[in-house]
C-alpha cells in the first residue's frame, strides 16, 4: 500500500498503471468483457447498419466499398431503419447505461486496484460482488456528475459563442486596419488568417483544457465512494485534485492517445480484413475493450496517490494509532 500513496511523477504514474495491468490482465479483461462488450457490439451493429451483413468478411467487397459504409455510418445514411434505432440507442440506452452501469464497471477495476494495493488475492466473483456497493449511491452521484459536466458544456459553448462573436468582429476591424497601413493586400491578407488560425487553435485549446479541468477536478468521486465509501465524494475529489490538475491532465492524455491508436487500428482491421462482417465487428469490439483496463486500473493509481499525497499525514497518523492499540494489546496479554 505504502508504494501506492508515494507521490510520483507522469511518467511513475503511468508505469504503475502499466505494472497493474500486466500482473491482473486476465481479470481486468474479463470484467471489462462482461461490462462493455455487448453494449459495444449493439452500438457498432447499429452504427454501421450491419443487420444485413454476412458473418465471415466477403471476397467482393473492396477496401472502398468499406470506406464508403463507414461514411455512410458517420453522416447517417446507412438506412432509415438503422438510423431510428440508432438514435434510440445513443439517446435512450446509453444514458441509461452510463448511470446504472458504466460507473460499476469502473468501481470493479478500482477494486482490483484495491486488491493489489492491499496484498488480497482477486478473485472475479467478489470483484464483482463489491462493484455494486453502494449502488443507489453511486448511480446517484454519476447523475449529478454528468448534470455537472452537461451544464459545463452548455456554458463553454456560450461563453465560445460570444468570444468567436468578438474575434470575427475584431478581425474584421483588424483586416481593415491593416489594409489601411499596408499597401501589400497579399501579406495582409495572410497576416489575417494567421491570427484566425492562432485565435483558433487557442480557442480550442481553451475549451478542452475548461472542460477537463471540471472533468477531473470531480472525477475521482467514484473510487471516493465505492473504495473508502466516503461523504460528499464530488468535494473530496475538489480537494484531492487541488494543486494536481495539469499532472493528471497530461497522464490521462497519454492514455487516451493510446486507446485512439488502438481504435484506429480497429477501424483499420474491420475496413481492410474483415469489411464489415460480424466477426469483423466481433474482433474490433475485443480489440478496442484490450487497452481500457489500462485507462481504468492507472485510474485507480492515480486515486491512491492523491489520496498519499494530500492525505498521506491523516493516513500515517492512522497507522500509528492502529500500531500503537496493537502493542498495547500484546502488553496487556
Amino acid at each position: 500500500m505504502e508504494l501506492f500513496l508515494k507521490p510520483a511523477s507522469i511518467g511513475e504514474l503511468l508505469d504503475r498503471g502499466v505494472k497493474l495491468y500486466r500482473r491482473h490482465f486476465v481479470t481486468a479483461y474479463l470484467l471489462m468483457l462482461i461490462f462493455f462488450a455487448p453494449v459495444y457490439f449493439v452500438q457498432n451493429m447499429l452504427m454501421f447498419g450491419l443487420g444485413d451483413a454476412s458473418f465471415l468478411p466477403q471476397e467482393g467487397i473492396t477496401i472502398a466499398e468499406s470506406l464508403d459504409r463507414l461514411a455512410e455510418s458517420e453522416t447517417g445514411t446507412a438506412g432509415p431503419g438503422y438510423g431510428v434505432a440508432y438514435v434510440l440507442f445513443t439517446f435512450l440506452v446509453l444514458p441509461i447505461y452510463a448511470v446504472a452501469v458504466l460507473p460499476f464497471a469502473i468501481s470493479s477495476l478500482l477494486h482490483v486496484v484495491r486488491a493489489a494495493a492491499a496484498g488480497e488475492e482477486i478473485r472475479l466473483g467478489a470483484v464483482l460482488k463489491r462493484s455494486f456497493v453502494p449502488y443507489w449511491r453511486v448511480a446517484g452521484n454519476t447523475f449529478l456528475y454528468g448534470l455537472i459536466l452537461i451544464g459545463t458544456y452548455i456554458a463553454i459553448v456560450i461563453a465560445g459563442t460570444v468570444l468567436v462573436f468578438v474575434a470575427a468582429l475584431m478581425a474584421g476591424l483588424l483586416g481593415a486596419g491593416i489594409g489601411q497601413i499596408s499597401s501589400n493586400a497579399v501579406g495582409a491578407g495572410i497576416a489575417i488568417i494567421a491570427i484566425i488560425v492562432i485565435a483558433y487553435v487557442l480557442f480550442i485549446a481553451g475549451v478542452m483544457a475548461a472542460f477537463s479541468f471540471v472533468l477531473i477536478r470531480f472525477g475521482f468521486y467514484l473510487p471516493v465512494l465505492t473504495l473508502d465509501e466516503g461523504d460528499q465524494p464530488l468535494q473530496r475529489s475538489w480537494r484531492l485534485t487541488k494543486g494536481s490538475f495539469w499532472r493528471l491532465f497530461f497522464a490521462l492524455l497519454v492514455l487516451t492517445a493510446i486507446s485512439t491508436i488502438f481504435a484506429i487500428g480497429g477501424y483499420a482491421l474491420l475496413i481492410a480484413v474483415f469489411k464489415f462482417s460480424i466477426i469483423g465487428q466481433i474482433v474490433h469490439t475485443l480489440l478496442a475493450l484490450l487497452v481500457l483496463p489500462l485507462f481504468f486500473l492507472t485510474f485507480g493509481a492515480i486515486y491512491y496517490e492523491l489520496k498519499g499525497r494530500t492525505e498521506g499525514a491523516d493516513i500515517a497518523r492512522t497507522l500509528a494509532l492502529a500500531q500503537t492499540a496493537g502493542s498495547m494489546r500484546e502488553n496487556g496479554a
